[in-house]
């Protein structure tokens, strides 16, 4: 197996600090960095894509949906987390599933929200939650494509990103793999299971 994971282009909270209705949007650099990344994955095959349900990591692959025919999965196990400063809270006992995923305007053509996982995480997640939902990312994927020699692509935010990269390493999620706006890491699987780090952070 083969993970390519991008981080969303940029995001108007990226540059407003997350401080308006608008800021889960694109901004007009992270379109064009979706359109970069569209021409740049375009001569690639995926046998997998999942995306984040948050507007700004589906609209980062949409570009690339668009082009080449697809559609990705989307998964709430890849929304943003780990970014808590507080890191000692108790994970609540939550009663009943997590929020359903709605999908937003125009986008039905290229995100397949049937599946199990079209959820969002449960409001007020605290950082164990979030650390124990990548380690459930890294789960799941092998699940699906262990040993199968599938290339999966993966849209998703900088701090949970990181993490889930770390993870599939058998690293401590601490946040040490730093990523950019579009930025691109590839993860191969080892003949012995194990997961190599390919490259990391390419941008374009």
């Amino acid at each position: 197996m083969e993970i390519y994971f991008v981080r969303h282009g940029e995001s108007v909270g990226n540059v407003d600090g997350y401080s308006t209705e608008e800021s889960g949007n694109l901004s007009q650099l992270g379109l064009r960095q979706a359109e970069r990344l569209a021409q740049r994955l375009a001569d690639m095959q995926f046998d997998a894509i999942y995306s984040s349900p948050l507007v700004r990591a589906m609209d980062t692959i949409r570009p690339y949906l668009k082009l080449s025919g697809r559609k990705a999965e989307i998964w709430g196990l890849l929304c943003e987390g780990g970014w808590q400063e507080e890191r000692d809270a108790s994970a609540p006992v939550r009663v009943g599933p997590p929020p359903p995923f709605e999908m937003p305007a125009g986008r039905e053509d290229y995100f397949d929200s049937s599946g199990e996982m079209a959820w969002t995480p449960y409001p007020g997640e605290v950082y164990k939650e979030s650390i124990q939902r990548i380690r459930e990312t890294r789960r799941e994927l092998l699940r699906r494509h262990d040993g199968t020699g599938h290339v999966v692509l993966l849209s998703g935010h900088f701090h949970s990103g990181s993490r889930l990269l770390e993870v599939m390493l058998g690293a401590e999620p601490d946040g040490r793999i730093y990523h950019d706006n579009a930025g691109l890491s590839c993860l191969r699987q080892e003949d012995d299971g194990a997961f190599s780090l390919i490259f990391s952070n390419r941008i374009r």
